[in-house]
This record gives C-alpha cells, structure tokens and sequence, in this order.
C-alpha cells in the first residue's frame, strides 16, 4: 500500500492487530496455499501486518519472508520471527524469487487502477511452479471505511479475469461475509492460484 492515511491507521492500531487471532476461514485459506508446496517452501507474506499468518507459515516449517508498507507492523512481524522489510507493494521488484506469494486481505489496499499493477508484481515475484493466494473484499468501487482505509473493491469475476490476464488459474476459492476490524460485514473472496 501507499496510501499514507491508511498506513497512518495501521501504524496508530498495529497493537490491536497484533492481539487478533486467525479466523477459522482463514486457517482453511492458509491449508489450501501449503497443499502442494514443498517443504521449506519460501514464502513472502505481502502486506504481512503484524505477522500473524508468517508466524503459522514459520511454524509449519517454511521459509517467510515479509513485506509492508506500516513501520509499526514491520517491528511486530520481526518479533514474530519473520525476515520482514519495510515496502510497499507498488515497490515489489522480486522476480522468480519465492514459491508462495501470501497477500490476504492486503492487495484491497490498491485502487482499482493500481491492482493490475500490484497484482503483475505479485505473479512476478513466484516461482514457475508456485502459488498466489489473494483474499479480497467484493463490491465495485475504491472506498474508503470509517477507519480511513482505501479499499479497492472487485467481483469475483473481476478477480477472475484479472488473475488470467497475468497468467493465473484459481484452483481453489472459497466466499462468504467476513466482520472487519471496522465492525462492518462484508462479503469476501479468498483464492488460491497457480501458473496456466
């Protein structure tokens, strides 16, 4: 992410992201990404927060990596154990580095403009044979919460396409409503895809 007043909230709030606990959507989420990595896999978590998901990744044997655009929740993924650095995802410049790519929940920090982009630098930074895992809030709008985040919002189809158009199939894909750390209930999407 870029936008400085959503980054500005998650550095302010990054103790309260720190306490959260893994929502059972996205313990399966996280089941559906591993199946199929090799062991010790690299993993980047992108837009990593404060390392909650990079820490189970750790525990689980691999190799993580992270990146975000907060300082806050750099510091606390490092804690966690994560070789984190301080970026945006716009800055992502890896290439064919990992075998995982990891961005729950943090791509939705991009415009609608800016996520072919973001989504292009993610798919560059895999592996021939690796995996991108996306979790995105749908709609069809940028918006911005109460908390003064920008969200870019897609449909599923969108995100369909969009992964095609940068050479992905969604091979696993599961929807709901999620509570946000707004309050708010939104529905969501949370995908798994490889190179066609």
């Amino acid at each position: 992410m870029s936008d400085r007043e959503t980054i500005d909230c998650y550095n302010a709030r990054a103790a309260e992201y720190t306490a959260l606990e893994l929502p059972d959507s996205e313990i399966r989420s996280m089941a559906a990404f591993v199946d199929g990595l090799p062991p010790g896999a690299h993993i980047l978590d992108l837009g990593c927060g404060p390392g909650l998901h990079g820490a189970a990744f750790l525990s689980q044997g691999f190799e993580v990596s992270g990146l975000d655009a907060s300082v806050a929740f750099v510091t606390a993924a490092t804690e966690r154990g994560l070789s984190a650095r301080l970026g945006s995802f716009f800055e992502l410049d890896d290439y064919a580095a990992y075998d995982g790519v990891w961005a729950s929940f943090s791509l939705l920090h991009a415009s609608r403009a800016e996520f072919p982009d973001v989504l292009a630098r993610a798919v560059r930074a895999l592996r021939p044979d690796g995996r991108l895992y996306i979790s995105m809030k749908l709609g069809t709008e940028d918006f911005r919460d109460a908390m003064g985040r920008l969200y870019g919002f897609h449909t599923v189809e969108e995100l369909h396409k969009a992964l095609g158009d940068v050479g992905m199939k969604v091979i696993w894909q599961e929807t709901g409503r999620e509570r946000g750390f707004a309050g708010t209930i939104d529905p969501v999407a949370m995908m798994v895809a490889i190179h066609e």
